[in-house]
């Protein structure tokens, strides 16, 4: 049982909400996956399953234990463990072993299990599910099972079959559990996951340096919690790789957040080569953590100094601006070089060369590259367009220098370069004409050639 048979229920699947789970002790857990009736007493859908019905079960076979399908966005499709299937009279009986390996299984088990909330729900593919007419009613007689799901006790328990995409379980705020676990150990859990499922550590911790474009060894680390806070493009490969919501690693990530103004800092910058833009883009985002930690104190009551952290913030947001800003005033000011009508311009903190460019947009997704390159255009535009404007107040009549429309000139051909590349890759993976869009042109094209013979004939 792997992955790939989750996904195809996750598409097209159907689920069977059965009975209530048991708690049996030490994370034992049972009750009955599917109950047998007849079909004098059908489900509210008509649909009813037998003794009869093949379960696709084989001798000593076992299936993943997920919480409600792998909907949830912070569980996921983590394994909670695996179920046993046996036939029994009254339906088919499902036994399993919680691992009980954080504070999310432990809050699964202790509040929702030990607490009568929670009932078994088996999940099938759509494809696979074979049901032929038995009086009024459905049977059901072929259900292969792919996993077995915890879920909240539906309000209506009779409902028994329904398409996975329409499934809306009772709410369980499992969400709100305070998970002690680090991003870290998140990871370290869904990669030990996989490697059950027969795959070696080493195959996929390459498989997420090649994806996220690193070195093995710097996953190691965010492994083992060296690198606190990778990239968000980074997480978005490892989601991938792991088949995990992106949303779900950020989450740990700032669940796992220091409160100092210093580290908020370090986790905004982590992973960008820092510059004047990257320094605004970071004080903006702290100052609405701060906004947003002072907005749930006053829900709560408690005190929260969000006018000291401003301060603070603000000051660590100039400190970082000042060395730089006064080595590039000493040196515009002392330089022997500099013409009488070069206008000082302040640069970004860190002077980014093109291969540091290239190495950044390679770190980011194709939306931040694609941001990240449209911003630095106007920005260039911008200083052109400033210096012209400045030169024009200055020198009545006069324009760029002959230095600067030079550059400009180039720019402009680079970007006309770069613009008929991508012209040329639409051209390229221009998608074919489907067989009606072919056949509306064959119409439009006899309607053109019997126009034309009818105005060679009229003249």
């Amino acid at each position: 049982m792997n992955m790939e048979d989750i996904q195809s229920i996750m598409k097209d699947g159907l689920i069977n909400l059965g009975g209530e789970i048991k708690a049996l002790g030490n994370g034992r857990i049972g009750g009955f996956g599917v109950l047998f009736t007849t079909a004098d007493s059908p489900d509210l859908l008509g649909d009813f399953f037998d003794a009869d019905t093949d379960f696709g079960l084989e001798a000593g076979n076992k299936k993943m234990v997920l919480y409600d399908h792998g909907m949830d966005p912070t569980l996921a499709r983590r394994k909670l463990g695996y179920a046993t299937l046996t036939k029994k009279e009254a339906g088919l009986w499902v036994e399993a072993q919680l691992s009980l390996r954080d504070e999310y299984e432990k809050a699964l088990y202790e509040k929702l299990v030990k607490a009568g909330k929670a009932g078994w729900s088996s999940g099938s593919a759509g494809h696979l599910v074979s049901r032929v007419p038995s009086g009024k009613a459905m049977k059901i007689t072929e259900w292969p099972i792919i996993e077995i799901s915890i879920t909240p006790t539906p309000a209506e328990p009779r409902t028994s079959v329904v398409a996975l995409k329409s499934w809306q379980p009772e709410p369980f705020e499992i969400g709100k559990v305070e998970a002690k676990g680090t991003l870290a150990a998140k990871l370290t859990q869904y990669i030990e996951d996989l490697v059950d499922d027969g795959r070696t550590r080493e195959e996929i911790v390459k498989n997420l340096a090649r994806e996220a474009m690193m070195d093995a060894p710097d996953v190691e680390k965010v492994l083992s919690g060296e690198t606190r806070r990778p990239t968000n493009a980074n997480l978005k490969a490892f989601g991938r790789v792991l088949e995990l919501p992106f949303k779900t690693l950020k989450t740990l990530v700032e669940r796992g957040a220091p409160k100092s103004i210093k580290d908020l800092y370090a986790d905004e910058l982590a992973g960008r080569i820092p510059g004047t833009w990257e320094y605004e883009s970071a004080y903006r985002c702290v100052i609405t953590k701060i906004a947003k930690a002072a907005r749930s104190a006053r829900m709560v009551g408690a005190e929260y100094d969000g006018l000291s952290q401003i301060k603070e913030a603000t000051a660590s947001y100039v400190s970082a601006l000042e060395p730089a800003v006064v080595a590039q005033f000493n040196k515009w000011v002392e330089s022997e070089d500099m013409m009488d009508d070069d206008e000082f311009y302040l640069r970004s903190l860190t002077q980014m060369t093109a291969d540091d460019f290239a190495l950044f947009g390679k770190s980011t997704d194709f939306d931040e590259h694609s941001q990240l390159v449209v911003t630095a255009l106007r920005e260039i535009a911008a200083r052109f367009r400033n210096n012209h404007e400045m030169r024009k107040s200055t020198k009545a009549g006069r324009v760029l220098s002959d230095k600067n429309r030079q550059r400009l000139a180039t720019l402009v051909n680079q970007i006309q370069a770069a613009v008929t590349d991508c012209q040329s890759l639409l051209e390229e993976t221009k998608p074919m004409a489907s067989d009606t869009e072919k056949s509306a042109a064959r119409l439009r094209l006899q309607r053109l050639e019997g126009r034309a013979r009818i105005h060679r004939i009229g003249v």
